[in-house]
C-alpha cells in the first residue's frame, strides 16, 4: 500500500508483518518457505478430504463394479456363442419332426416305397436311356449329363440325409441345458446391453472404471503420507521461524522502548509478545500442538505498560491516539531501514505534549521524513515548522452544510499561521518567533 497511519499498529496481524519485517532476510525467508508448504499442505488436505467425504460412495460402488464384472466373467461368454445356442435349441426342440422328415425323404430318394421306385433309381434309368439316345443325335448329350449329375447329387443328399438321421437322438438333458445357456445371456443383455458384444464392451468400461475407482483408493493413502510429510516439515520450519522471531522480538522491544524515553513518554515498556494457540488439529511442535496458518504459529501483539507497575497491555486498550501515534512514530523509526511504506500519515501525534517532548517528536517525524513522505495533521508550531510544504485545513459553514477547505501555504502566510499557532493572535513579537522557528527548522529561507 501507499498509505499507512498508526492505528493499524494495534492491530496484531500488522504487528507480525512489522516484527518479521525487523527480522530481515532471514525472518522473511524463513516465513516464505513455510507459506510455501503450509499452502501445498492445506491443498494436499483439502484433496484428502474430497476424497474421504466419497468414500462412502466409492466403496459402494467398487463392490457394485465388482460385483457386475464377476457376473458378466462367470458366464464366460463368447461373441458368435447366442447364435449357436439358439440354432441348437431349435434342433432339439423339433428333433421329432426333424427324425421324421429326414427318414422320410432319405427312402424317397434312396429306398423307394409302397411299390414306387427310388427317385435316384429313376434319375439313373433316365440317364442311362438318354445316354443311348445321344449315341443317335449329340444333341441329346447336354441333357444326359445334367441327368446323371443330378442322379448323383441326389445320391449324396440321400446320404446326407442318413448321416444327419443317424447322429439325431433325444437328449432332453442338452435342451434343458440350452435354455438354460440362454436364459444366462439373456439376463446379462437385459442388464448390460442388446447384444453380447454390448455386455463384453460394458464389461471393458467396468474394468476402467475399477481401475479408476481403485486409483482413487491408491491416492488416499499416498496424500496421508504426503500430509505427514510436510506436517513434519511445516513444524520444523515453524519452530526454527518461532526462534527467529523471538531473537527479532528481543532486538525490537529494545529498540522501540529506548526511542519512547527518546520521545519523553516516562518509564513505559514496549513489549512484544509471542503466543500459540492450541489446536487438536494443529501443528506438533514443543511439546504440544498449535494452531497454524500461512505466517506460522506465532500470534503477536506489541504491549506498552505507560506507568511503571501497570502490566504491559495491547496498545488498543491502553494507548490514547496521541500515545499510540507516538509509538508508531517510535516504530517508524526503527523499522525505517526495512519498511517499504512511501507515505505514513500520523495523526494527534502532538495530543498532550508541549515542550521538550514536542520539539523531540518533530526532530523525529523530520528523520523519518528523510526517506519517504511523511503527513502529519498538527496543533503544534514545533511539529509544523520542521515540514517542507504545509496545507491550512479549515472547517466552515455553507447553505447549512459543514464543508471542509484545504488551502497550500507558503511565503508569509506560513509565516502568519506558525504564529497563531504560537499565540493565538498575530503581533510582531509572533511573527518574529514564528520566522525564528522556521529559520532554525530550514535554515535562512523560512518564507519560502
Amino acid at each position: 500500500p501507499g498509505h499507512d497511519h498508526p492505528q493499524p499498529l494495534a492491530r496484531p496481524r500488522t504487528q507480525l508483518h512489522r516484527l518479521d519485517a525487523y527480522g530481515g532476510d532471514a525472518v522473511l525467508a524463513l516465513r516464505r518457505r513455510f507459506a510455501d508448504v503450509w499452502r501445498r499442505l492445506t491443498e494436499s488436505r483439502r484433496e484428502l478430504a474430497r476424497l474421504l467425504e466419497d468414500e462412502r460412495e466409492r466403496a459402494r460402488r467398487i463392490d457394485l463394479v465388482r460385483f457386475q464384472l464377476d457376473e458378466i466373467a462367470a458366464a464366460g461368454l463368447d461373441p458368435g456363442e447366442e447364435e449357436e445356442l439358439e440354432a441348437r435349441r431349435r434342433r432339439l426342440q423339433h428333433l421329432e419332426k426333424l427324425q421324421t422328415e429326414t427318414a422320410r425323404l432319405y427312402a424317397a430318394l434312396h429306398e423307394g416305397g409302397d411299390g414306387a421306385p427310388a427317385a435316384a433309381d429313376v434319375l439313373a434309368d433316365a440317364a442311362y436311356t438318354l445316354q443311348a439316345l445321344a449315341q443317335l443325335d449329340p444333341q441329346l448329350s447336354e441333357a444326359a449329363q445334367l441327368l446323371d449329375g443330378a442322379a448323383v447329387q441326389v445320391r449324396e443328399v440321400a446320404g446326407v440325409l442318413r448321416r444327419y438321421a443317424d447322429q439325431l437322438e433325444a437328449d432332453p438333458a442338452a435342451l434343458e441345458e440350452v435354455q438354460r445357456r440362454l436364459a444366462v445371456i439373456s439376463d446379462l443383455k437385459r442388464k448390460y446391453g442388446a447384444t453380447v458384444a454390448e455386455v463384453l464392451a460394458f464389461a471393458e468400461e467396468l474394468r476402467a472404471e475399477l481401475d479408476g475407482l481403485l486409483a482413487g483408493e491408491a491416492r488416499t493413502g499416498e496424500l496421508t503420507a504426503e500430509i505427514a510429510a510436510l506436517e513434519k516439515e511445516a513444524a520444523a520450519l515453524a519452530a526454527e521461524l518461532s526462534k527467529a522471531r523471538h531473537d527479532a522480538a528481543a532486538a525490537l522491544q529494545d529498540a522501540v522502548s529506548a526511542e519512547l524515553e527518546g520521545l519523553h513518554m516516562g518509564p513505559g515498556r514496549f513489549v512484544v509478545q509471542l503466543e500459540r494457540t492450541p489446536a487438536e488439529d494443529g501443528l506438533a511442535l514443543a511439546g504440544g500442538r498449535w494452531a497454524a496458518g500461512e505466517t506460522g504459529v506465532d500470534r503477536v501483539e506489541f504491549l506498552l505498560s505507560a506507568n511503571p507497575g501497570e502490566p504491559p497491555r495491547p496498545l488498543a486498550r491502553v494507548a490514547s491516539g496521541g500515545e499510540l501515534s507516538r509509538v508508531a512514530l517510535a516504530v517508524k523509526r526503527v523499522l525505517a531501514a526495512v519498511d517499504s511504506v512511501p507515505t505514513l500519515v500520523f495523526d494527534e501525534v502532538d495530543a498532550g505534549i508541549g515542550g521538550r517532548t514536542a520539539q523531540a517528536v518533530a526532530q523525529r517525524l523530520r528523520a523519518v521524513a528523510a526517506a519517504r513522505q511523511v503527513i502529519s495533521v498538527t496543533h503544534l508550531a514545533q511539529l509544523a515548522t520542521m515540514a517542507d510544504h504545509h496545507l491550512l485545513v479549515t472547517k466552515g459553514a455553507r447553505e447549512g452544510r459543514t464543508s471542509v477547505t484545504v488551502r497550500p501555504l507558503a511565503g508569509e502566510d506560513r509565516v502568519e499561521e506558525i504564529a497563531r499557532m504560537l499565540a493565538g493572535v498575530l503581533t510582531a513579537s509572533t511573527l518574529d518567533h514564528a520566522r525564528e522557528l522556521l529559520e532554525l527548522a530550514h535554515g535562512a529561507n523560512p518564507a519560502s
